[in-house]
């Protein structure tokens, strides 16, 4: 895919400015960690979704809801455990189970 030299240093200042304010942003909001995570993943799915045009090949709303009870689960099991690893076993057998069952 060729590029403009101007497209690419618009981007590059774009994701200049929103990496240097993106610490006065969260500092400045009232919001919890959770409240605050929430608003990070919704952007930056936006973000890549907008982004990426390959992430928009063979989309289906009936994904929408699996992947939102996967990220519960593997936030409460990030909660109950305080441990990143909890949450990564709980994708991987999520994933795991997936394969298995449904492809």
């Amino acid at each position: 895919m060729p590029s403009s030299g101007l497209g690419d240093r618009l981007l590059l200042v774009t994701a200049a400015v929103l990496f240097s304010t993106g610490g006065v942003a969260v500092k400045a909001a009232s919001l919890t960690g959770w409240q605050m995570a929430s608003c990070r993943s919704g952007v930056a799915a936006v973000a890549l979704l907008a982004a990426l045009p390959e992430t928009r090949r063979g989309w289906n709303w009936r994904i929408v809801p699996v992947a939102a009870c996967l990220g519960l689960f593997c936030g409460l099991a990030f909660r109950q455990a305080r441990s990143i690893r909890a949450s990564m076993v709980t994708h991987a057998l999520a994933v795991t189970a997936w394969r298995l069952f449904f492809t």
